[in-house]
């Protein structure tokens, strides 16, 4: 092999892949939140499991590294957890609800 060519198994890209932020996904968050209102325990767990695993193997499948995933799958939670809380609000703050 020429010194001059380069070595496939040994080369890294030098850019840096940015993933569209999950968190970001607005209709995605809503939909997760709307369901997991109505889901508790066991079938709630199921349905997190069902909705996190193709997020983590598409992100991984992309080559994103591992603590970044994470980090995704954080941010994507969290956002979905401020989701619910602001869906909860709003019900129990809209006139004509259960205490008008």
């Amino acid at each position: 092999m020429c010194s001059d060519q380069l070595d496939l198994l040994t080369w890294r890209p030098r850019f840096r892949l940015v993933v569209f932020p999950l968190s970001a996904n607005v209709g995605k968050v809503r939909r997760c939140a709307e369901v997991l209102e109505r889901k508790h325990g066991r079938n709630a767990d199921a349905y997190w499991k069902r909705v996190i695993g193709p997020m983590v193997e598409r992100l991984s499948t992309a080559g994103v590294a591992l603590d970044v995933i994470q980090s995704e799958i954080d941010a994507f939670s969290m956002a979905v957890q401020l989701e619910i809380q602001r869906r909860a609000w709003l019900g129990h703050n809209r006139p004509g609800g259960s205490a008008a």
